[in-house]
């Protein structure tokens, strides 16, 4: 009896007590398992794996005996070990406390920033979960979920949940539990499970896939004879149904069964209402979602079975739609659930269905056009060529105008209907040449033409009548003309032509025979292509606007008028039409070989895919604009690849040849145009870099092969005036130039080196060229880098040789002025005397002496006349000679100073 007692206490106490534990964790791992399958494999560790721990039974304590003691137990374990239990004498009874809270199961969930939380008892906020360390721990799906010291460990590092070790006996349905004693060790239990118990393969929750799930269950039926819209007798024979004849109904369901991997075995489904009885409609439940019922409640099937998606899909009868509807036409009904139920098991999802019942709508059949123009060679659903939406119909007489956007209109589908069938017309006669290339099932809407010589030959042009007939749901019969107008369309499989590989060239004047920059290819292979298909004569006689286009990146070029800059002709490429004899022709009744002419001046190298098309001249003739988008045509492509020569002309490593003593290394100083003594002005000061180049590359090339432009330009453009850099480059020039905004803004690059590309074009080509080398330029004031002579020394790059004279002396204490004109002067960067002294050049812009204060008394010097003297008066004696440095001040145009010393030797008397 005991015994009995204790297994029965068990029992309670592994729903009730350890179930409190077991709930956390399957609280955790379930709710995770039905998230992502990918997660509940590694949640897995942490549960019970039954048929991987069933040999673990054996190692554990089981319960041998309990036996009454006074005041308590004595509880004996199968390796006789004994606890003994004391419950002492019964006391009085005390007063009833204040009932507790209900239980509550901790729940586990990740927040919208993907970290775990846990919610730890009723209406409380969830909380983020903390490891060990105190950080909130990421949720991921590549996180590793492992045991640490039994502690639920996100990528090695302990949380504060604690997950008991638990073992399952599948055959004694037997837990063993390892539990954590207060002093940190473990202790193993043997729980004997009832048969009740949930284990990972049950169903633990089913959920509405999206939330509130709304069902629409539509129904068919047949009126009755005596309805006022009951269809003729004609009508039902065509349908092969009845009056009041029930027509079918549909509805799918769906619903998610987590976890995943549990079996639906055993279960029975039901849909019921929020008072828990059952809906009206019951239906059988199968995985997936694999809709191809009639009324089209679902467009895109989805997958079920393993990623726990089902369906319960609901047919009813007519009598039972009409005992449900009663007198309403339709009836909604929400807070639906789904309740699972085995072996005294319930499972109910949320209240998030409503099922709407209501008849099928009348279905619209309006004809797109009052005659259509098809491709032969096709196969057509005739429902297509009817809108399911009401409209005004074009009359044929008028077909070639547009009242209505037909690229937009709904058509209709056969599957909106019971039936539909397709046949000839019987008042409108169909020549019967035309039938034996026309396939049509009376029952189905697919009309097929036939492909090759003989569809082209007894189709094109033709036409043939049939009648759609269609019977829907609601009953409604409609028996309508179709008549289709045939035509072989220009499509066919067209292969590209040879690919074309040229070196950009010009044309060689000796060869008088052959023009160099020209390429021609035949046709042969499109023609091969045409009579396979049968539509050569077809395409001479309704081919045009030919024409031949490529897309260098975003922009297309097409045609060949040299005017447009999206023309081919910007690209270079020249092309025309031959016949087989070689003469130009625009016809494509003529046409045999296409010739191109690759503009050297134009043509830049690369691969570029010219693709060649036309458009079908019976389009807005024979056949309506507004029915032309069947009908296409063939392109074919002609790849072609630009490359230059091999190698640059052979003289152009001589012409790269630097000066003898203008350079250091790759830098060259410029100081601007020497062509005569009038120097650097305020205008534009130029620096012919050519003169840089021993062998005069302006002579050479006449300036449209080779050019210099700032290294910073990345584009295949000629770079004109940089207002930033200082730098013009529409020529061979470089330039030191006054910014015009403001117009007295400062000059800013001199003396500022400027990295200068020397770049070859090919034939002049400025969208063709490779780049030689890159020297650093400096411009260089003239004035700044001259120098001041003394005359004592006889200068042979002055304007003559000048007489040696003693230096400037002046007598202390002695009157007389003398010039230092008479003594030095000063000369530019290319030894042009600017006269400082006297009267300036027009390249000087100021010129100062400037004596140190602590001469001023013994000389005298006067800044207009450029003359120095002794003071005489107050007089300081002196001991010797005294030289005095004057220190001479030259400013150029630009505003940049030279700074110089002259002396002035003041004798003692």
């Amino acid at each position: 009896m005991s015994n009995q007692i204790l297994t029965k206490n068990f029992k309670m106490k592994s729903k009730l007590n350890f179930f409190g534990v077991c709930a956390l964790t399957c609280a955790l791992v379930l709710s995770l398992f039905s998230c992502t399958k990918d997660l509940q494999d590694q949640i897995d560790k942490l549960t019970t794996d039954v048929a991987a721990l069933q040999s673990a039974i054996n190692s554990g304590k089981l319960v041998k005996s309990v036996n009454p003691v006074a005041g308590g137990y004595d509880i004996v374990f199968s390796d006789n070990s004994t606890i003994r239990i004391n419950h002492g004498t019964n006391g009085t009874p005390g007063t009833p406390g204040t009932p507790g809270a209900a239980g509550f199961t901790p729940i586990i969930g990740i927040d919208a920033d993907g970290y775990w939380t846990v919610v730890a008892s009723q209406g409380a906020t969830p909380v983020r979960i903390k490891n060990a360390s105190g950080n909130e721990v990421k949720a991921s799906m590549s996180d590793n979920l492992t045991l640490v010291d039994n502690y639920l460990a996100v990528n090695g590092t302990k949380t504060t949940i604690y997950i008991p070790n638990i073992a399952y006996n599948a055959v004694t349905r037997t837990l063993m539990i390892w539990a954590k004693n207060e002093d940190g060790t473990s202790t193993m239990y043997n729980v004997p499970l009832a048969d009740e118990i949930v284990l990972t393969t049950d169903i633990v929750g089913l959920v509405s896939p999206i939330g509130h799930t709304k069902v629409l269950l539509q129904y068919g039926a047949v009126p009755k004879s005596t309805d006022v819209n009951a269809p003729s007798a004609a009508a039902l024979t065509f349908a092969g149904v009845s009056y009041g004849q029930s027509l079918g109904s549909d509805a799918v369901l769906p619903v998610i069964v987590n976890p995943s991997a549990a079996a639906i075995a055993g279960y029975t489904f039901e849909i019921i209402k929020a008072d828990g009885t059952p809906y009206a409609f019951q239906g059988t439940i199968e995985p997936g979602f694999d809709i191809t019922k009639k009324f089209s409640q679902y467009t895109a099937p989805a997958a079920g079975g393993s990623n726990a998606l089902y369906s319960i899909k609901l047919n009813p009868s007519l009598a039972q739609i009409t005992a449900h509807l009663g007198t309403s036409a339709s009836k909604e009904t929400n807070e639906l659930a789904v309740r699972a139920t085995k072996a005294g098991r319930e499972i109910v999802s949320g209240y998030q269905y409503s099922i709407k019942v209501k008849k099928a709508d009348e279905q619209v059949t309006t004809p797109l056009f009052a005659e259509y123009y098809l491709p032969t060679g096709t196969s057509v659903d005739a429902m297509n060529l009817l809108s399911s939406v009401p409209f005004t119909t074009i009359p044929s007489a008028d077909w070639n105008i547009t009242f209505v956007d037909y690229d937009v209109q709904p058509l209709q589908s056969a599957s909106n209907f019971y039936k539909v069938g397709v046949s000839y017309s019987t008042t409108l006669a169909t020549s019967e040449d035309v039938k034996p290339y026309i396939t049509i099932n009376p029952a189905n809407s697919i009309i097929t033409t036939a492909v090759g010589h003989h569809s082209v030959a007894n189709l094109n042009g033709r036409v043939a009548n049939f009648r759609l007939k269609t019977f829907d749901y609601t009953g409604k019969y409609v028996d309508q003309p179709i008549k289709v107008n045939y035509f072989t369309d220009l499509t066919a499989t067209i292969p590209d032509a040879a690919a074309i590989s040229h070196t950009i060239q010009a044309d060689n004047a000796s060869t008088t025979t052959v023009n160099e920059e020209i390429v021609t290819i035949n046709l042969d292979p499109m023609f091969t292509a045409l009579d396979a298909a049968g539509k050569t004569a077809l395409w001479r006689a309704h081919a045009a606007d030919m024409l031949l286009s490529t897309k260098v990146g975003t922009v297309t070029y097409s045609g060949n008028d040299p005017v447009p800059a999206t023309s081919l002709y910007a690209l270079g490429i020249e092309y025309r039409f031959l016949t087989l004899t070689g003469a130009a022709t625009t016809s494509p009744a003529d046409i045999r070989k296409i010739e191109f002419r690759f503009n050297p001046a134009k043509t830049v190298p690369g691969t570029y895919n010219l693709k060649f098309t036309f458009k079908d001249g019976r389009i807005g003739v024979s056949i309506p604009e507004n029915q032309a988008d069947p009908f296409g045509t063939f392109t074919f492509n002609v790849p072609i690849t630009f490359a230059n020569p091999s190698a640059l002309p052979s003289n152009v490593t001589a012409l790269l040849t630097h000066t003898a003593g203008l350079w250091t290394g790759n830098n060259l100083s410029v100081f601007g145009n020497n062509t005569s003594v009038a120097g650097q002005t305020v205008n534009g000061i130029r620096y012919s870099l050519t003169g840089a180049y021993s062998q005069q590359m302006v002579t050479e090339f006449g300036w449209g092969r080779v050019q210099f432009i700032p290294s910073v330009t990345t584009d295949r453009t000629v770079v004109g005036l940089d207002g930033l850099t200082g730098l013009v480059t529409a020529g061979q020039d470089y330039l030191v130039q006054r910014r015009t905004s403001p117009a007295s803004a400062a000059y800013n690059t001199l003396y500022t080196p400027k990295d200068v590309i020397v770049r070859y074009y090919w034939f002049g080509n400025t969208k063709n060229y490779v780049d030689l080398e890159t020297i650093t330029v400096t411009a260089k004031s003239q004035i700044v880098e001259g120098k001041l002579v003394n005359l004592l020394n006889k200068d042979t790059n002055a304007d003559g040789i000048m007489d040696a004279h003693d230096p400037l002396t002046v007598t202390h204490g002695v009157a007389g002025t003398k010039s230092f004109a008479d003594y030095f002067k000063f000369t530019d960067y290319f030894n042009n005397n600017l006269t400082v002294f006297g009267v300036p050049h027009t390249s000087v812009a100021a010129v100062e002496l400037v004596l140190d204060a602590q001469y001023d008394n013994l000389l005298i010097i006067n800044p207009v006349t450029k003359t120095v003297e002794s003071k005489v008066s107050p007089l300081a004696p002196i001991t010797g000679d005294i030289v005095v440095p004057v220190k001479v001040r030259v400013k150029d145009v630009f505003g940049l100073w030279f700074e110089g010393t002259v002396n002035v030797t003041v004798k003692k008397p």
